[in-house]
């Protein structure tokens, strides 16, 4: 077991707040009938007291814009490394959406693969073969679909449902208390063999 306890106990102080004004001017009564409203935006930056309270107002800086600029690139880069590829995209990818929770579909040929199975329910643990797949999958959740023959599926091809005992009508799959890691920088290729293990 993982002792996480540092987690909770780490505190995080307050050091600037950052107060927006907003400002409409309606359009100039000359102008043309539904001219849109010009919005102005001022921002103001106070530090944190030692008593915990808003002190020193002023105008946020060019080195504050620059220093909150350098969070929010940071906050977006993790959020654009979701599902990047290391190279190039693999030969069996059919779709991929990298935004925020989004998803990949990739096909897996025919082949054959060892099944385990709990003694009680009599089945035998052995190689099996099993059918080409179709397999949809998000950070939390996944879907396989049997295809036949051994060539890429496209649009026009039908699906079927997977041969496991696991498999939901839609093709979601039971996970059951199996846990699967994927993270925000989680690259294509990892994804993929994540699930597919």
């Amino acid at each position: 077991m993982k002792n996480i306890t540092e987690q909770f106990n780490t505190s995080f102080q307050p050091f600037k707040v950052l107060l927006l004004y907003r400002h409409d001017r309606e359009a100039d009564i000359s102008q043309i009938e539904n001219t849109p409203r010009e919005t102005q935006i001022y921002v103001e930056s106070y530090d944190i007291g030692r008593n915990g309270q808003p002190v020193n107002a002023h105008p946020l800086t060019i080195k504050e814009m620059t220093g909150l600029s350098e969070i929010l690139k940071t906050s977006q880069d993790l959020k654009d490394g979701y599902l990047k590829s290391k190279g190039l995209l693999p030969a069996n990818l059919l779709y991929v959406n990298q935004q925020t929770n989004g998803n990949a579909i990739w096909y897996t040929p025919p082949t054959q693969v060892d099944l385990y199975f709990v003694e009680s329910l009599d089945i035998r643990s052995g190689k099996c073969g099993i059918p080409g797949m179709v397999w949809k999958a998000n950070a939390e959740k996944l879907s396989v679909f049997a295809v036949r023959g051994k060539t890429k599926p496209n649009l026009d091809t039908l699906l079927y449902h997977a041969p496991y005992l696991n498999i939901y009508h839609n093709g979601a799959v039971c996970m059951g208390t199996v846990s699967i890691n994927i993270g925000q920088t989680t690259s294509l290729e990892d994804f993929m063999d994540a699930w597919e293990s």
